[in-house]
């Protein structure tokens, strides 16, 4: 497979550049160098990097992850039926009732609304202390929603 490919890229090097200057045509059939670029055009469609436009400006959670007095009701609900706040999360975010807790959710949640962070920070808050940021998660949901941007 790795042979195959070396080869394929340089028959598309030689195709783009100079396979008529340099008599490559005793080399290379035109059905040989025609696939070669019908490849290439593949692989340009596999390879092509796309940054889809936001619709939301870049922002931070609207609450910190140790604001828990900001919503006592959401604070209470989160510590004595934790995996009921959860299944709320899911159920906001048109998810199954399992999928509510932990990074996954939050890495969602995060990317669909633009807000800064990576992957590796969601799994490190979210192990570290998962009560409070399950609870920020709903916080944010919820001011969302009172915002109409939810």
């Amino acid at each position: 497979m790795g042979r195959e490919l070396f080869e394929l890229l340089i028959v598309i090097f030689f195709s783009n550049i100079c396979w008529k200057q340099q008599g490559l045509e005793d080399h290379f059939s035109r059905k040989e160098l025609t696939l070669a670029q019908q490849k290439r055009e593949d692989f340009k469609v596999i390879m092509a990097v796309v940054n889809q436009p936001g619709k939301y400006e870049p922002s931070e959670f609207q609450t910190g992850m140790l604001d828990c007095c900001d919503d006592i009701g959401i604070c209470c609900f989160g510590y004595f039926c934790f995996c009921c706040l959860g299944c709320s999360i899911a159920s906001d975010m048109g998810e199954c009732c399992l999928c509510g807790l932990g990074m996954p959710i939050r890495s969602v949640y995060r990317t669909k609304y633009n807000i800064k962070g990576s992957m590796c920070n969601d799994y490190m808050v979210t192990m570290c202390c998962p009560l409070c940021t399950t609870c920020q998660l709903k916080r944010d949901i919820n001011r969302r929603k009172e915002q109409g941007i939810f």
